[in-house]
């Protein structure tokens, strides 16, 4: 069973990739949300977290475009796709 902020991170993913968040607002959301991550989920959700702060941090460098960024995003969610309630 997924985590409150796993699929709190997913949804925030979702609701990016299909463009109804802007990417500024998922960065700050994104950023007001995970600072602590470690410590309140489990690994599997720290992992997600990570990974998406390394891509974040990749577009924000200017290595990646928002286009490869969103595409570097979405194998994150193919894996365990959020499901409606």
């Amino acid at each position: 069973m997924d985590s409150a902020p796993d699929l709190d991170i997913r949804g925030h993913l979702t609701g990016l990739l299909a463009g109804d968040e802007s990417l500024d607002a998922f960065r700050r959301w994104f950023a007001a949300s995970i600072w602590c991550i470690e410590q309140l989920a489990d690994d599997e959700t720290a992992e997600l977290a990570f990974a998406v702060e390394n891509r974040l941090a990749e577009y924000s460098s200017g290595y990646i475009t928002e286009t490869q960024l969103k595409h570097a995003l979405l194998p994150l969610l193919e894996h365990h796709p959020v499901v409606p309630g």
